[in-house]
């Protein structure tokens, strides 16, 4: 999981990641918050099922064996986003407290902590976020 500020390249990263599972044979299914951020995804992702929030549900059963990674999920408050083992998770960081997402993923990890970064006057902070 990484909490980032926006525009500090988490989604680049998810691409990368996405692309080196792909390459060692992985089906792959990137969950963005619409279609057409989901359809930009697609443009770098052509081997990956690329869905938006609303169609996890019925996605997810099939996909079971996929290696599923989530972009901005902080952004798809109005869905129950699954935890997935193994998922990939990004999101932009908050000064308020974890997002109940955030929280449950933590939970999901025994309360381990995760890098993060924040922009603070335009300079990146690095810090932990835990239960």
């Amino acid at each position: 999981m990484e909490i980032s500020a926006r525009r500090t390249g988490k989604t680049t990263r998810l691409i990368e990641e996405a692309e080196r599972q792909i390459i060692n044979g992985q089906k792959i299914v990137v969950v963005s918050v619409t279609d057409l951020h989901s359809s930009h995804i697609k443009q770098f992702l052509p081997a990956a099922m690329t869905i938006t929030p609303g169609q996890i549900a019925e996605i997810l059963s099939e996909n079971s064996s996929a290696k599923w990674f989530f972009d901005e999920m902080d952004f798809m408050k109005l869905h129950r986003v699954p935890i997935i083992d193994d998922g990939y998770y990004v999101g932009t960081s908050s000064d308020t407290s974890p997002s109940d997402l955030v929280r449950r993923l933590l939970d999901a990890n025994r309360g381990f902590a995760w890098h993060y970064t924040r922009m603070e006057g335009g300079a990146a902070t690095k810090g932990v976020i835990g239960l």
